[in-house]
């Protein structure tokens, strides 16, 4: 299904030479981004139909697939972006459980636009660590997407950070022993 993949982007240079990262739901919007599509494995045909599918709308200057990253690479992008996006979809026996890549954008003060579908609802709480698109569509993505544009959803990025402290090991672990401590009394 092409739609709007995983990824991060980045604008123009500002004076202080850092590139701020934006995304827009296409160029038409009247603003500039920069989309970049960041996957461990970057062959097969799927590539080849995104590759196509970028050239002929017109976004090979703003959009680029790119292979894995070094955890350290991975850092700079989820912290040098404005919004972080995995979009999923379900299909029978096929859909995302809990992504690690939330906790991850998250950690960077990075929110994240996600889909209610897979384990991302019992992470993401809308508002404050990310947001819904109501359907996996295009046209659903382009939709959320605008209204962050447009400002409607906003994020403190501090609070952002603070979102995946429940899933830190340590915390896990206390969670496991006060289950089997539970089932222990039992």
């Amino acid at each position: 299904m092409p739609g709007v993949p995983t990824g991060v982007g980045q604008d123009h240079r500002h004076s202080s030479g850092r590139d701020r990262p934006f995304l827009s739901p296409s160029p038409s919007a009247g603003q500039y981004f920069r989309y970049r599509v960041v996957a461990g494995a970057v062959t097969g045909s799927y590539r080849d139909e995104l590759e196509r599918l970028i050239v002929a709308k017109g976004l090979a200057d703003k959009v680029s697939i790119e292979g894995r990253k070094t955890d350290q690479e991975l850092a700079e992008y989820y912290a040098s972006a404005d919004l972080f996006i995995l979009a999923s979809y379900a299909e029978n026996e096929n859909f995302e459980g809990f992504g690690i890549v939330f906790l991850e954008a998250n950690a960077s003060g990075t929110p994240v636009l996600t889909t209610r579908e897979g384990g991302m609802v019992d992470y993401v709480r809308e508002g404050v660590n990310g947001f819904f698109t109501e359907d996996p569509s295009p046209a659903g993505i382009r939709t959320a997407l605008k209204r962050y544009l447009d400002g409607e959803v906003k994020f403190d990025p501090d609070q952002v950070r603070r979102a995946p402290e429940a899933y830190r090991w340590v915390h896990i672990a206390e969670r496991v022993l006060d289950v089997y401590a539970a089932h222990a009394r039992h």
